[in-house]
Order: structure tokens, then sequence, then C-alpha cells
């Protein structure tokens, strides 16, 4: 009999398809346009995320390591957090990063295996239709 995955399990591969599809869908960096190793950003900051927003491909773009790791999360100078923010608003109309900040205040719980499953299939839908 075969073993199922761990909630665990099934998060991490919800979170490599939720990834793959935003750096698929964007193709290059929201900031500098480069097309090498690129990240999938949340732009509602993981920590403060419910299960609504942290797979959710409106809650992601595609950043350059340079741009997300070393611009952005190390050094986060005001002139550079002032180019991000205007393409995020750029990218994202206001109403859903609204939506997307209001999702993200509502408390949650763990989501079930059955939810999970559920996600992988859509996230895995989204990405063979590439249609987000």
């Amino acid at each position: 009999m075969k073993k199922l995955p761990t909630l665990g399990k099934l998060k991490k591969i919800a979170d490599g398809l939720w990834s793959t599809l935003i750096r698929q869908r964007d193709k290059v960096c929201l900031i500098c346009g480069g097309m090498d190793n690129l990240h999938a950003h949340h732009v509602i900051i993981r920590k403060r995320l419910s299960n609504k927003t942290r797979w959710s491909p409106c809650n992601g773009i595609a950043l350059c390591y340079r741009c997300h790791m070393i611009k952005l999360h190390r050094d986060s100078d005001k002139d550079f957090l002032d180019v991000y923010m205007e393409k995020v608003n750029e990218k994202i109309p206001q109403e859903i990063q609204e939506e997307l900040r209001n999702e993200a205040k509502e408390p949650c719980s763990d989501p079930s295996r059955a939810d999970l499953e559920a996600l992988i299939n859509k996230l895995t839908i989204l990405l063979q239709g590439d249609s987000v």
C-alpha cells in the first residue's frame, strides 16, 4: 500500500506549482526585464498569508534573483522600493491588491488534505493551460 504524502509535503508541492506558474506566466523580471534565474515573489508577504492568498496567482510576480533577493530583501533602498511599488501597481490593479490584503487578514486554519489536493489539481490545470 502506497503511503500518502504528508500535509507538509502537499504544501511544498503546491508551493512549487505556484512558483512555476508565476514564473511561466510572467516570463521576465517585473523590475529589470531579465529572464535568467527567475523567482516567484509574493506581493502580500508570506508571513501574513492566509491559505487564500498563499497560492493565489494574483499574489505573485516574477523577479530575477538580483532584484528579488539582493535589491528587495537584502538592500531594500527607498529608490528601488519606489520602482518596485510602481511596477506592482502597474501589474496588479488596486482592487485586487486590496482584496488580497483583506483576505490575508482573515483567520485561517491549516488546509485539509482534500483542500490541498484540490489546490494542486487546480494549479496543475492552470499550468497546463497557461491561462493565468
